[in-house]
């Protein structure tokens, strides 16, 4: 019905933690929302892919619905069996942490550059001063 009139489905996600020891820890605070239109629901046959975005701490922060195919083609649909029953594939995303910085080789380099200069005195005059005499 929703789809002859070209309406929306819509899914709808509470804001709570994927981590099973931090579930407890911060109340709901509100919902996240999705939607696709119904008609491509239905010309999909129910088949959808939801995806659920957490942040660094596992927190949900965004949530999204596509189907295969993503639009309406205005084909109809034969057989009200497919209509049963949902095929959803789920995937949750999360950061990835990028690699630290590589401080201990850094201060290793900077460290010999500073040595070199303690025994080479002559390397620390100025550019004009090594070239002009």
């Amino acid at each position: 019905e929703v789809a002859v009139v070209d309406g929306l489905y819509r899914i709808r996600v509470p804001r709570v933690s994927l981590q099973a020891d931090r579930q407890a820890e911060r109340q709901v605070e509100g919902h996240l929302t999705a939607f696709v239109r119904a008609c491509a629901m239905v010309e999909s046959h129910l088949s959808d892919v939801i995806t659920l975005t957490t942040d660094v701490s596992g927190y949900l922060i965004g949530v999204s619905i596509v189907t295969l195919p993503g639009a309406c083609r205005g084909s109809e649909v034969e057989d009200e069996v497919d209509l049963e029953a949902f095929n959803t594939t789920l995937s949750v995303m999360a950061p990835i942490t990028a690699p630290g910085p590589e401080t201990a080789l850094f201060i290793e380099r900077m460290n010999m550059e500073l040595e070199k200069k303690v025994k080479n005195p002559q390397e620390q005059k100025s550019f004009f001063a090594k070239y002009v005499s």
